[in-house]
């Protein structure tokens, strides 16, 4: 009888064991965010506005401490409103840190910004 770790990797890990299973199922699971080029700076810490907008769908949210991005503003992160459903799934994890007042990490794009001149995000988590 198998071991649930070895039914679960023995397609990835060849017979070479759990961990070697497990770390190939990590490196799987990373490679969509090494694919996106776009996606190439992290930043991180607690927000300190999230603004949403009645006519707009963009996200607009900033931590007290904004990263530089060549051109653009600097004042905000945004979410352009044509992400669909991961723009809702971003939206609760932002509504959620600025609630508890956690930490969160944010993926973005560190050479050229997003609608209105601001920081273009791609990853919120």
């Amino acid at each position: 009888m198998f071991s649930p770790c070895h039914r679960l990797v023995s397609a990835v890990s060849a017979g070479r064991g759990c961990a070697y299973g497990a770390l190939a199922l990590a490196a799987l699971a990373a490679t969509p965010a090494a694919a996106d080029n776009s996606y190439n700076m992290n930043s991180g810490g607690q927000l300190s506005e999230v603004l949403t907008y009645t006519g707009d769908t963009t996200i607009l949210f900033a931590f007290a401490h904004m990263p530089k991005v060549p051109n653009c503003t600097g004042r905000y992160f945004v979410i352009p409103g044509d992400q669909g459903l991961a723009r809702q799934q971003e939206l609760s994890r932002l509504l959620t840190a600025y609630a508890t007042h956690e930490s969160i990490n944010i993926g973005y794009d560190g050479q050229t910004c997003g609608p209105g001149g601001y920081i273009m995000v791609h990853r919120v988590g």
